[in-house]
């Protein structure tokens, strides 16, 4: 018997895989280079260095890895099947999401042993958000994991798509406060050895969209297949509607 030969790449398809690949090594060298910052800053374990990296890596890092598991052009993850994908999601997902959150909660104890007030300034609020989405994120993904047993409730396919939009709008969230951390913070400036701080904003930049581009066409996917859902049970009633109406008109 003839084995069947592989599907050979489309043009965009390889486009995805190398710019796939990109990102994995701007997420590489970006988290590399923020962890350098903090040592050669010589306070590593001060409260705001911890702050730093250790929410850098809950969110360049390891949440930024969870999301593209699923992603086709991932060539980290394309060898592995859908079950090990979604161990793998949940795991980064989840020591990610719990690096975020520690990592902001430390610096909120500091600032209020310090009597500096809270949230103020765009790092601080986009922060913020994202600390709250995180934590919606964490109780919708119980959801999404159980979806199929909870299919009586919810469907499906309405539960991924709420856990997806919430995960993405939290990780958009702490992408955009440690660019402005970098942009603007007193912290990057006081530190900066040049004008790296700059190049590591633009870097975060395309780290977040390139990271996103696998969710978005998941979501726009998860989007169609809501629409058919309720354009069915619109079809649906409009059926019920005229049967009753003929079967009205029958008996008078």
């Amino acid at each position: 018997m003839s084995q069947m030969k592989p599907e050979k790449a489309t043009v965009w398809e390889k486009v995805e895989i190398f710019i796939n690949t990109a990102n994995q090594g701007l997420i590489a060298i970006t988290t590399f280079y923020l962890m350098w910052y903090c040592y050669q800053s010589g306070s590593m374990w001060s409260k705001i260095s911890q702050h730093a990296w250790i929410t850098a890596l809950g969110y360049q890092l390891l949440m930024a890895e969870g999301i593209m598991t699923y992603y086709k052009a991932n060539s980290l993850t394309s060898s592995f099947t859908r079950k090990e994908k979604n161990h793998i999601h949940w795991i980064l997902q989840a020591v990610g999401g719990a690096m975020a959150l520690y990592g902001c909660f430390i610096y909120i104890i500091e600032r209020e042993r310090l009597g500096r007030r809270h949230f103020h300034g765009n790092h601080a609020l986009w922060g913020l958000y994202s600390m709250i989405l995180v934590t919606i994120s964490m109780v919708s993904g119980l959801s999404a994991l159980f979806s199929f047993e909870l299919k009586k409730i919810f469907k499906p396919i309405i539960s991924k798509f709420a856990h997806n939009f919430i995960s993405l709008s939290a990780f958009i969230s702490g992408m955009v406060s440690l660019i402005y951390i970098w942009k603007d913070g007193g912290w990057a400036i006081r530190n900066d050895p040049g004008n790296l701080r700059y190049m590591s904003a633009w870097c975060l930049g395309f780290i977040t969209f390139f990271t996103c581009i696998g969710a978005f066409k998941s979501l726009s996917f998860q989007c169609i297949g809501i629409f058919k859902i309720f354009k069915c049970k619109s079809n649906n009633t409009d059926v019920e509607v005229n049967k009753t109406e003929n079967t009205k008109a029958v008996e008078n």
